[in-house]
């Protein structure tokens, strides 16, 4: 008998690879290839490219969500493309050639609207590779920047001052206006780096202490059995569940401080211990913007304009903290569409978390402070070092800044959306360069263009280990009970889960029934909610990303269900007669 060895079974895995794969031939430039293709299926292109030459090919999805990998001569991954546009609208994959050959490009489907659902597949473009530093650039903007689709502008700054600026595509479509240096654009949540330099502005004038209470300032909070720190709201470690997912969950929409505050006072539980994990929530620095008025006297708007904007000399950046706020030169901002882009709108008076609106020069400024904080240095330095956990693990994340080891450089800044606008700012101390970049376009993945940019100008150098980083929370759909009971969907018995579920939280009920078979919670507001069994008691919030455990009495009767979706977890709903 023959022994197998695990160099044969690593083959056979590849050959398994493979045949999985559909060979559908080469693409030509200018004829459009249309494909059907169900979930967990892959076909395999090939593009014939001589040496040094740029390729750009569209893939527009037209009920098929996909996924685009690009492999070199060698068979090695050159990049993975998967935009948030779900089932319809564009994808835009770029290759480049080192040497003559055959490069492969795989598409996989990821979801359809059904058994299978088809694509489109362009190559637009065949040409020589960029050369100059501006003609890198323009390539990696080359789908967006035409008449007929937003984009972003682009700065570089090294030694303080301007190297490159750039507008790619339009500003207003409606209009015909292109984007420029001088655009105006959200920022989103980078508005959370001013916010947490003015909480240490006030520690450092000894007007508070990042481990005191948050309660000591803002007493409406609900006592939650734990005491949350300012400087775990400032790290993301304190537990406290994102209000946009529980505002989803209710069906209202909440963009001003008094529904807000209202909201956050009537929380019970936290998504876990204060300290004991890292999760982004934008409901920590709405309060601390709080805390800053506060201990200020001033509004937060005033406090940072005051003793940030002016002596920066930030003369255009302003606040939206009034959603009719007339702001001269902002853009519009869009997400793609099969039939084109659609344009999305910012309504939020709530600021601390998000909220800035300004252009790629003002916001350099604030980038170079960073870099060059002078005064200030115990500041920025405080702000990016990694935060830690109970346990001694290091996030990445500081007190407002992300922190990230980028090839060997060390890089901190910050990332934002908000609408269809997407915003990041690379600072790289060591190397003396920001790249910013400011988009409108809801599928343009900000920080690695940034980055993408940053590639140009950064030197080759020896990566080295980065903070470890804690275990991220898994998505709540994936999350599973420890005594895990598999389910039948075809056998599972769901009359036991229907009936009226209400949240004392969310001051909101649910009506959970059986329509066509399937387990759906109905909201006076919101469109249904399938659910889909995952385990026993557990179903999955289909098209949510979300689950629902039901829970059970001491008799086994069902007495309640809790929700996770987005950074909120376990938001219990008791299960009522009537409501």
């Amino acid at each position: 008998m023959k022994t197998i060895t695990l160099s044969f079974l690593i083959s056979l895995l590849g050959v398994t690879q493979l045949f999985a794969q559909e060979q559908k031939g080469f693409i030509t430039k200018g004829i459009t290839l249309s494909a059907k293709i169900a979930s967990g299926q892959k076909h395999l292109y090939k593009v014939k490219l001589d040496g040094e030459q740029f390729a750009f090919l569209q893939v527009m999805q037209k009920g098929a969500d996909v996924k685009i990998t690009t492999f070199d001569l060698e068979g090695n991954k050159t990049e993975e493309t998967d935009s948030p546009n779900g089932i319809r609208g564009p994808e835009y994959v770029m290759l480049r050639s080192s040497a003559k050959g055959d490069y492969r490009v795989e598409i996989e489907g990821l979801g359809t609207n059904g058994p299978a659902a088809t694509y489109e597949l362009t190559l637009k473009i065949v040409r020589p590779k960029a050369v100059t530093t501006g003609q890198k650039i323009d390539e990696i903007f080359l789908p967006w920047d035409n008449q007929q689709s937003p984009a972003a502008a682009v700065a570089v700054f090294k030694g303080g001052k301007i190297l490159y600026q750039k507008g790619y595509g339009m500003a207003n479509l409606e209009n015909h206006i292109r984007n420029a240096p001088s655009t105006m654009f959200h920022i989103a949540s980078i508005t959370k780096t001013f916010t947490g330099y003015g909480v240490l502005l006030l520690e450092k004038q000894g007007k508070l202490s990042l481990d005191e209470d948050i309660r000591k300032y803002l007493p409406e909070v609900p006592d939650f059995g734990h005491k949350i720190s300012l400087r775990q709201l400032l790290q993301h470690t304190s537990g406290i569940r994102t209000f946009e997912s529980l505002a989803a969950m209710s069906g209202y929409e909440i963009h001003s401080k008094l529904p807000f505050f209202k909201l956050i006072s009537r929380q019970r539980d936290l998504n876990f211990l204060p300290g004991a994990e890292y999760d982004y929530s934008n409901t920590g620095f709405v309060l601390l913007a709080a805390v800053i008025e506060r201990v200020s006297g001033m509004s937060y708007v005033a406090f940072v304009q005051e003793h940030i904007f002016k002596p920066l000399k930030m003369a255009v950046t302003v606040f939206q903290d009034d959603d009719g706020k007339l702001v001269p030169g902002v853009a519009d901002s869009y997400e793609p569409g099969e039939d084109g882009p659609k344009k999305l709108y910012v309504v939020n008076d709530l600021v601390g978390s998000t909220g800035i609106i300004t252009n790629v020069s003002d916001l350099g400024r604030w980038a170079l402070h960073l870099l060059k904080p002078g005064a200030d240095a115990d500041i920025v330095r405080k702000m990016s070092t990694p935060g830690k956990l109970n346990d001694g693990r290091l996030t990445e994340y500081g007190l407002g800044l992300a922190i990230a080891n980028y090839k060997g450089h060390k890089e901190i800044g910050h990332s934002g959306a908000e609408g269809g606008f997407k915003a990041h700012m690379s600072v790289f101390p060591d190397d003396d360069l920001v790249v910013i970049v400011l988009a409108n376009a809801s599928d343009i993945y900000s920080r690695p263009v940034a980055r993408q940019i940053a590639d140009i100008y950064l030197k080759p150098k020896k990566e080295v280990a980065a903070p470890a980083s804690p275990a991220q929370p898994s998505s709540p759909a994936q999350a599973k009970p420890a005594d895990i009971v598999a389910v039948d969907s075809a056998k599972a018995d769901l009359t036991e889960y229907a009936g009226t579920y209400y949240s004392d939280e969310l001051e909101t009920a649910y009506q959970i029934s059986i329509i066509n078979g399937k387990l759906t919670a109905q909201h006076v507001f919101l469109k249904n909610i399938e659910f889909s069994p995952d385990s026993r008691d557990v179903f999955i919030m289909d098209g949510w990303n979300g689950k629902v455990d039901f829970v059970r009495d001491d008799q086994q009767g069902i007495k309640g269900c809790k929700f996770s979706y987005n950074r909120m977890r376990n938001l219990y709903f008791r299960k009522v007669d009537r409501w």
